[in-house]
């Protein structure tokens, strides 16, 4: 083993060593639609390429916490499942457009502790998101640097409105939020020449809600405002195998109703994801990924994700072909 590779495995080691060392707890539920912000990890696409992905991912919400304590919670089952598809599209060599649609389903079981449990199950189109992306700096020589902002909004096209037997669901049973929301984006990446196959990348984000009619004229539901910071490192395990290490965080501000904040919202949440990458040909790639909540501390009693794992299809029609995602 060269030198240069025993330093890339020493540094992944310690990368996981220091996330692993944070207090195992749990992550928030996506309780409004999908999660549309962790899915913009995409690098900007050159000018008239094209690169779409296909992913699912399940949540276990079945965890009950009070700020940042676990509750004995055996009476409630509940999970949420969303297929994603991205697009993203080079509109020039710094600039590129990307797309992201959503299918949500829901699933909640209560008075698992009796003998009568009652079901919930819902499902529809989650909301969209729309993104700029612009290259604004992008130095090639080894170490390489890239830096890039964006800005968009997220499209209302999920239902906000449904009813079981005639009474408007809870929002966090819907699959979509009913607003138009603005988003700020920005990612910084650098990467190492062959020798020494380590990429690093810092992505943040940040979603200001907007507002709509929950339960009729006059009477404003607003979800919180969200900030996702997601920091992490790539790798080659091998011609074919890539490594992809993520520590996130995420904050939510408290849920607002006719301007009065909302009790059980808002907090913030760090996890930890572990991908994997398969590269199938030089155009197609499947991942798996896996997030396992480290830290939170919540406003009131909350549910919570235990974990979430993900499958991912990607096909690259670009013209400059990345083996990995």
């Amino acid at each position: 083993m060269t030198l240069n590779q025993v330093t890339k495995y020493l540094l992944l080691t310690v990368w996981i060593a220091v996330l692993f060392s944070f207090k195992g707890t749990a992550q928030t539920c996506s309780c409004a639609g999908a999660p549309l912000l962790g899915a913009q990890s995409s690098a900007p696409v050159f000018g008239g390429d094209l690169l779409i992905g296909i992913s699912h991912e399940y949540h276990d919400i079945s965890k009950l916490y009070v700020n940042g304590d676990i509750v004995e919670n055996e009476s409630t089952f509940r999970t949420t499942q969303s297929t994603l598809m991205e697009v993203h599209y080079g509109l020039s060599a710094k600039l590129s457009l990307s797309g992201t649609f959503t299918y949500v389903k829901k699933y909640r079981q209560t008075g698992l502790h009796t003998q009568n449990p009652q079901s919930l199950a819902v499902s529809g189109v989650g909301d969209g998101l729309l993104m700029l992306k612009y290259k604004f700096f992008d130095r090639l020589k080894p170490p390489s640097l890239q830096a890039t902002i964006g800005g968009g909004v997220k499209v209302p096209l999920g239902s906000f409105d449904m009813r079981n037997d005639g009474f408007l669901l809870n929002a966090d049973m819907q699959p979509g939020t009913g607003a138009w929301d603005g988003i700020v984006w920005s990612e910084l990446t650098s990467s190492f020449d062959s020798s020494f196959p380590l990429n690093l990348f810092l992505i943040t984000s940040y979603r200001f809600t907007g507002s709509s009619e929950r339960f009729g004229t006059n009477d404003i539901y607003q979800f919180g405002n969200e900030l996702i910071t997601t920091t992490g490192g790539s790798t080659s395990l091998g011609e074919k195998i890539g490594y992809t290490a993520v520590l996130q965080y995420r904050s939510a501000s408290s849920d607002q109703r006719n301007e009065t904040k909302q009790p059980n919202t808002g907090g913030f949440w760090v996890s930890h994801i572990s991908k994997l990458s398969y590269s199938i040909n030089d155009r197609f790639s499947a991942h798996i990924d896996g997030r396992i909540p480290l830290m939170q501390e919540l406003n009131g009693l909350q549910p919570t994700t235990s974990y979430a794992i993900m499958v991912s299809f990607f096909v690259n029609l670009s013209k400059r072909l990345n083996r990995f995602y």
